[in-house]
């Protein structure tokens, strides 16, 4: 029989529905103010847009174009704070920039900057200069990575002889990056649990619909559904956002949304020219685009698609030849081609709609709450839509709806999350000589070899601890399949990571799918050790590994023989 998750559920003040990076994080921050939630999502944790990013945790230096300075210096703000906070999985990003002309670009950008027509006139030296000099300016009070530097164009073909040779210098600034968004998510969701006794996270949970002021909730994986009565509604279903509010009885046409496409990419050669650096170049349609070191491989992005629905979004052929063309434009000597895509992913930004006749990147990327009080339409509750948003302004997104949410309860905020760090952030080793330390402590608690604990550290950050005193219950092996994890590891996080597919692993939980080590045998030792813990049958276990294997092809262009 399969178990009733709705038993515990009951005292609930607030719904979340839709457990991406937005609602994970106001999970947390309304736990912190004593705040009972119910947070939900039809599909897994961090399945939807937030498994799609750039990986990138950034200021938005192109937002500048825009006017948009104060979700710039926000941005730079939350960056900073991230690389604080989540020091684990979130790391300083030199990044450089080509730049192909000197004065170009000035008249463009000032049209820009007044919201006026433009064409796609190129970024020349002066306008990127101007750029980085506020990035530089609104960091002052707060610098934990370098200033930006230019370099002439000998130096910078000296450093890069497959650089386009036509640039006439480039620049280089500090941005970050985040190594495990997905998991930083997981651990947003558990700080919130842990803080909070009250409050319970459900993924593969529908927001059904609403009969007599109740919400109707489904659980997709038994069918039971139940009734809550929340006093507060937040929809932060992001690209779902219009979808989920005709479930709530109420049509609405907030998010005209975007697609973004990535490629992972196993090129040495284009390894190699990165430097171990992003490259954040302007293609010939003027449309910025990025190419970084990620796991191993190089990260590729990204389309802007305009696209209305978002369930059936994926990285299309045509997008792949389109990304790798512009890296072509970059680098003109690199031999490059589709078959060195090894993991393809997509997701739709979810941008507000934009009924005029913007650009996809002109439309703003900052974030908004919009609300539907009770009295319109007769329901009990307000419903807060969380607009737009990006990884790196989460907290501050999640702070501002905390505060809007507690004045509908009538309370008052207890504690400000600036400084907490999150979940495998806490206590981590700052220097080496403190990862040292660290390492050995646990060395000698555990017995287990320091390089072991290091690959660990690295990935879960200080909850490795947990990890490894798990591991230590039982007899442990390192998978046959992948020297780099466990299967007492993997049972860790079957256990306590909210996993119910076996994709949930192997997508989210882990990058061994992004990062092109998931092989046919390490895909069936990872079934068996999924279907071994979950003691499922053979119909079932098989079930399982189709869905993950249409996954894999339809969605990312893995195609595995099994």
């Amino acid at each position: 029989m399969i178990e009733n998750r709705f038993k515990n559920i009951y005292n609930i003040d607030v719904l979340i529905v839709g457990a991406g990076i937005n609602g994970a994080g106001l999970f947390r921050e309304l736990a912190l103010q004593d705040v009972n939630c119910l947070l939900i999502d039809k599909s897994d944790f961090m399945s939807g847009a937030s498994a799609a990013p750039s990986r990138m945790i950034h200021g938005g230096l192109r937002y500048l174009e825009n006017r948009e300075v104060r979700l710039v210096q926000e941005s730079l703000s939350e960056r900073n704070l991230l690389l604080q906070n989540a020091p684990h999985y979130v790391f300083p990003l030199p990044t450089v920039i080509p730049i192909y002309h000197w004065f170009s670009g000035i008249i463009n950008g000032i049209r820009k900057f007044f919201g006026m027509k433009a064409t796609n006139t190129p970024r020349g030296a002066i306008i990127v200069k101007l750029g980085l000099l506020m990035y530089d300016i609104f960091t002052r009070n707060q610098r934990v990575v370098p200033t930006h530097q230019f370099s002439s164009r000998k130096k910078s073909l000296e450093d890069r002889p497959l650089l386009d040779p036509n640039i006439v210098c480039t620049a280089l600034f500090y941005d970050a990056w985040i190594s495990f968004p997905e998991r930083l998510g997981i651990e947003l969701i558990q700080d919130g649990l842990d803080l909070n006794n009250g409050s319970i996270a459900l993924n593969y949970v529908s927001l059904n619909r609403v009969e007599n002021g109740q919400v109707i909730l489904k659980d997709e994986l038994s069918g039971r559904e139940t009734k809550i009565k929340p006093k507060v509604v937040v929809n932060a279903t992001g690209a779902w956002i219009d979808f989920a509010n005709l479930s709530l009885g109420k049509k609405t046409k907030f998010i005209g949304g975007t697609k973004g496409s990535h490629l992972m990419v196993d090129n040495q050669a284009l390894m190699n020219a990165t430097m171990g650096q992003m490259v954040y170049y302007e293609n010939d349609e003027g449309r910025i685009c990025i190419l970084f070191p990620l796991h191993g491989k190089v990260m590729i992005g990204s389309t802007d698609i305009k696209v209305t629905n978002p369930d059936e979004v994926v990285c299309t052929d045509e997008e792949v030849e389109y990304m790798l063309s512009c890296v072509r434009q970059v680098f003109p000597k690199l031999d490059i081609n589709p078959s060195q895509v090894i993991f393809k992913y997509s997701g739709v930004r979810p941008l507000p709609n934009s009924e005029g006749d913007l650009k996809n990147a002109q439309i703003s990327r900052d974030h908004s709450t919009k609300v539907i009080e009770p009295t319109e339409g007769g329901l009990p509750f307000p419903i807060l839509n969380l607009i737009g948003g990006k990884w790196t302004t989460f907290r501050a997104f999640g702070e501002q709806t905390s505060d809007k949410i507690l004045t509908y309860l009538g309370l008052s905020s207890k504690v400000k999350s600036t400084n907490f760090a999150i979940g495998g952030g806490k206590n981590f080793p700052k220097t080496e000589v403190e990862k040292i330390n660290w390492i050995g402590k646990i060395q000698k608690k555990s017995g287990l070899e320091a390089e072991r604990i290091n690959t660990l550290l690295n990935r879960y950050g200080t909850n490795a601890e947990k990890v490894i005193d798990y591991i230590r219950l039982g007899g442990d092996c390192l998978l046959k399949s992948s020297p780099n994890y466990s299967k007492r590891e993997i049972e860790y996080l079957l256990k306590n990571e909210f996993v119910n597919h076996l994709d949930d692993l192997i997508l989210r939980r882990t990058v061994i799918a992004l990062s092109g080590e998931l092989t046919s045998e390490l895909f069936i030792e990872l079934a068996d050790i999924y279907s071994d813990f979950f003691q499922l049958n053979l119909d079932v276990k098989s079930k399982e590994i189709e869905r993950t294997k249409a996954i894999l092809t339809q969605k990312h262009g893995v195609n595995l023989n099994v």
